[in-house]
């Protein structure tokens, strides 16, 4: 509608007019110098929802007949000690270390998660069960060495740096290799590791005790 200006009960008059069997408006009194517009949809159910769009939002907004409401938020996780241990998972080979929280480390407000690094974090019960909220993080990838590189090498014999020499003049004397009592070598030696790559990274935890995988995309690539 076009609308050139007035009082507020002028406003609510013109609305009236035109919004006919859609909308009805009046102006209440809501204390000492201050009044109320009250817009109230003529639509039942939840379909006929009256909402701002448009023009409408934007004269809403700026005129402060709407204020935006900012929702409220609540931040949990910004202390080392609020990450305990990872619940018990299958080790997926042997002689893989155990994943842990131990090597966490907080940068700042993030948290780096080495390789086989791995914790828990509870929802504050201020906010569970709460309707309507939403949980947010971010997940950042970064390349790191492979560790099944220097675990293979454990498993295989060692080599002993070389013992040295001393010379005079012309003479150059070696020195005896190390000689080290070890462990006979196994008759069958281990099936080397098998660098693990999987998107399989966050899960949530029900009341019921139920686990369920929270989806992320193109972490692993």
């Amino acid at each position: 509608m076009r609308w050139k200006g007035g009082s507020l009960q002028d406003f609510s008059n013109a609305l009236n007019r035109r919004g006919g069997d859609l909308l009805k408006t009046r102006v209440i009194g809501a204390s000492k110098g201050k009044k109320t517009l009250s817009i109230e949809s003529q639509k039942t159910g939840s379909e006929n929802r009256l909402t701002f769009e448009d023009d409408a939002k934007t004269f809403a907004e700026s005129s402060g007949m709407v204020i935006r409401v900012k929702p409220k938020s609540v931040e949990f996780g910004s202390s080392r000690n609020d990450y305990k241990a990872a619940p018990a998972t299958e080790i997926e080979q042997k002689r893989m270390p155990q994943i842990s929280a131990g090597a966490l480390k907080m940068q700042g407000e993030s948290l780096i998660v080495p390789p086989r690094g791995g914790y828990s974090l509870s929802i504050p019960d201020s906010i569970k069960g709460t309707p309507g909220t939403h949980l947010q993080f971010t997940v950042k990838k970064e390349d790191v060495q492979d560790i099944t590189v220097a675990l293979n090498k454990t498993a295989s014999k060692p080599e002993f740096p070389f013992s040295g020499s001393a010379s005079f003049r012309d003479v150059t004397i070696q020195n005896a290799p190390i000689d080290a009592t070890l462990p006979p070598e196994p008759l069958e030696k281990p099936e080397p590791l098998e660098t693990i790559s999987t998107n399989d990274l966050i899960f949530i935890k029900l009341k019921d005790g139920s686990e369920h995988q929270i989806s992320t995309p193109d972490i692993i690539s």
